[in-house]
């Protein structure tokens, strides 16, 4: 008798974790290239490329704060892939739909869509390379007003941490995300894509508050920096 047949039960189970597994192990390396690249400076040309499209972003938008020779004057943090992260997710279909306030002071409506789990580095001005990390948990958010329209897909990662009112926007910086990036119960979540408010460069916007449970209680310094003062003259 087959060997296999003598041990089918242990075969199948067998088979099965190695499955399981095998899938697991693809889902990581295609996720972790959306962090990492192929090697660094792979990694600072993806950043570089998403800043200037970002900027670029500006120009086509009928309703921008911006016109083309401010883009000169957006900064960042240096680029830096251990802020770019595999988050595990935890959708929230229950959720309930809520008031999220707006620093024009309308409110918006929004719903949990999920809850992200994830472990930062914990990097200290006085101590730029200190190698702690802390888990965090951010609540991720659908934006009901496009619940239908061609950025339904989208989803709304506001944060407030330690670098603000300092070295970025005292209000907070935004993430987007899409739906379909979510693979299993994990997401790529990048912060060296994180960027100001509309309401950064000019009033008349109604940019969302970051929720308290958005709170991050130590800095991520990456993504977008506050603005030189040039454009904010403007104001």
């Amino acid at each position: 008798m087959d060997r296999e047949d003598t041990n089918h039960g242990k075969s199948i189970s067998f088979k099965a974790f190695r499955n399981k597994n095998m899938k697991k192990i693809i889902l990581v390396f295609l996720l972790s290239l959306a962090c990492i690249g192929a090697e660094a400076q792979s990694y600072q040309s993806k950043i570089q490329d998403w800043q200037q499209e970002y900027k670029r972003e500006f120009l086509t938008d009928a309703r921008s704060p911006l016109r083309a020779k401010d883009t000169g004057f957006l900064r960042f943090f240096p680029g830096d892939s251990s802020y770019c992260i595999l988050a595990t997710i935890r959708l929230t279909p229950e959720s309930k739909v809520f008031d999220m306030a707006t620093h024009s002071g309308k409110n918006k409506k929004f719903k949990t869509y999920g809850i992200l789990t994830m472990s930062l580095p914990v990097r200290y001005k006085n101590n730029p390379i200190a190698k702690e990390k802390r888990e965090i948990q951010l609540p991720i958010y659908e934006n009901l007003a496009h619940a239908a329209d061609s950025f339904a897909d989208y989803l709304f990662l506001p944060f407030t941490d330690y670098t603000c009112d300092d070295e970025s926007y005292g209000g907070g910086r935004y993430i987007d995300l899409k739906k379909k990036d979510i693979h299993g119960n994990t997401v790529a979540v990048d912060f060296n894509e994180a960027y100001n408010p509309w309401c950064v460069y000019k009033g008349g916007y109604s940019c969302p508050i970051p929720p308290s449970e958005n709170r991050i209680g130590f800095r991520i310094p990456v993504g977008e920096m506050m603005p030189d003062e040039v454009i904010r003259a403007k104001e």
